[in-house]
């Protein structure tokens, strides 16, 4: 199912635990690596202690983590969704309450400083850096960081910074990493679409304020936004994000109170009260469970766990296991699909079968085999179900079956003839036109 389910959101700050310790990139770390087969460090204490790894020169570009690559790629993730999920925040509270089925919820405004203004139009990523009067601030903002993860470390020490922010220092925390979740998010733009998106989003016309406010962060600035960007010579875009989720996420840090927001912020931006359409089992369980959070669904290809799909899978567990994924992508591209099937689709279908990791398709097989049936009984809200009439992984017969369980007073089953299992490959332009169908009838 394509929606956020409630494991996702619970893990949202749980997943990145595991090697989530922070290096510098330099001859005096290299022993950190992990081989494949090593277990990942145990979560650091707050503080950390000082260490030989960690007392580097200040010209050393900060990756995140050495050992676990993937890591950071998971800390990149998360701060993105963190970004949209607090702005999409912020514009809902200062806009009039939505009916409409394809709007998210709207929520009362968050404190995002001691000087915020619910009536503020201000993106909440609208911060002014110059009113702190130092040089290179942002690039002194983000060593703050640093010393917050380490602070014995000397490399970083700042005492003038320190001093400049001491009277707002909550504040300046919260604020800065907001400033950061932007940075990452904008990490990539050229200065023309960075400077539209200032002028469009992040620089709104701003209500007068005190000059003495300096409970803001700013975007970055001229010679930042160019290509002599002091920041990125400091940094990489994925380990300055796992340096901010690390922080971020630490029970222990001093950001709890940011934290506690952006996880509000998450569950909002996740558990939508929309129209929702995916694959498989997990979305008839949301559509049963959760009907609360949607108000439509939509289920492609959906699996009715029964016994008779465990030798199924159970061999295609101990294929993997054995030959990895290239077994697979030799036969399931001709063996699923249907007679529409075009061989653009069998190709796409073969390169997305080795695209997989072996381990995590053994794991999902694993899943289908142990689940058991959504309660299809307690679906209420209208539901459009799109069945291969050749489809052998999600039989036509299962399709029926949960149809016929299904209570809900607006319900329809649309078989594509000449279609196996990879509908949106194998016959994307009908599957397009069914949804637009079922969405313009239940408006």
């Amino acid at each position: 199912m394509a929606a956020m389910h409630s494991s996702k959101l619970s893990n949202h700050f749980s997943r990145h635990r595991s090697g989530s310790y922070l290096s510098m990139r330099s001859a005096s770390n290299s022993n950190l690596a992990l081989s494949p087969t090593s277990s990942p460090p145990s979560r650091p204490t707050w503080p950390l202690p000082s260490s030989p790894s960690a007392a580097c020169v200040t010209n050393t570009r900060f990756e995140g983590t050495d050992a676990l690559p993937t890591n950071r790629k998971v800390a990149l993730q998360r701060v993105l969704e963190a970004h949209q999920a607090l702005e999409a925040k912020a514009n809902q509270a200062t806009t009039p309450t939505s009916t409409s089925s394809d709007q998210r919820p709207t929520s009362s405004s968050s404190s995002l400083s001691p000087h915020h203004n619910e009536n503020d139009s201000d993106s909440v990523f609208a911060h002014n850096l110059n009113s702190i009067p130092l040089e290179n601030v942002e690039l002194r903002a983000f060593r703050y960081f640093q010393r917050m993860w380490d602070p014995r470390n000397p490399a970083w020490r700042d005492d003038a910074f320190d001093a400049a922010i001491a009277p707002w220092r909550t504040a300046f925390e919260e604020t800065a990493l907001k400033h950061f979740f932007n940075r990452v998010a904008m990490w990539d733009d050229s200065l023309d679409v960075r400077e539209s998106m200032n002028r469009s989003i992040f620089h709104r016309p701003r209500r007068s304020r005190a000059k003495s406010d300096l409970s803001s962060i700013s975007a970055t600035t001229g010679a930042e936004r160019d290509g002599d960007d002091a920041l990125k010579k400091a940094t990489t875009r994925e380990g300055l994000a796992q340096l901010l989720w690390t922080l971020l996420q630490d029970p222990k840090g001093p950001l709890g109170g940011l934290q506690r927001e952006v996880m509000v912020a998450l569950k909002e931006w996740f558990c939508l009260k929309n129209l929702t359409t995916g694959q498989s089992i997990v979305g008839a369980h949301i559509a049963a469970e959760r009907s609360d959070r949607i108000v439509a669904a939509i289920l492609i290809g959906p699996v009715y766990p029964n016994t008779g799909l465990i030798p199924v899978f159970q061999k295609r567990i101990e294929t993997v296991e054995r030959d990895g994924m290239q077994p697979l992508a030799d036969s399931i591209p001709d063996a699923a699909v249907g007679k529409k099937a075009s061989p653009l689709a069998k190709g796409m279908i073969r390169e997305l079968l080795l695209s997989q990791d072996p381990a995590g398709y053994v794991s999902n097989c694993r899943v289908i085999i142990n689940a058991s049936p959504p309660q299809y009984s307690k679906i209420s809200v209208p539901i459009l179900i799109l069945a291969g009439a050749e489809d052998k992984s999600a039989p036509l017969e299962g399709c029926k079956k949960m149809f016929e369980e299904m209570e809900s007073t607006e319900k329809r089953l649309e078989i594509m003839e000449g279609v196996g299992h990879w509908h949106c490959l194998e016959a994307f332009d009908e599957v397009a036109k069914l949804i637009e169908g079922f969405y313009h009838e239940i408006q």
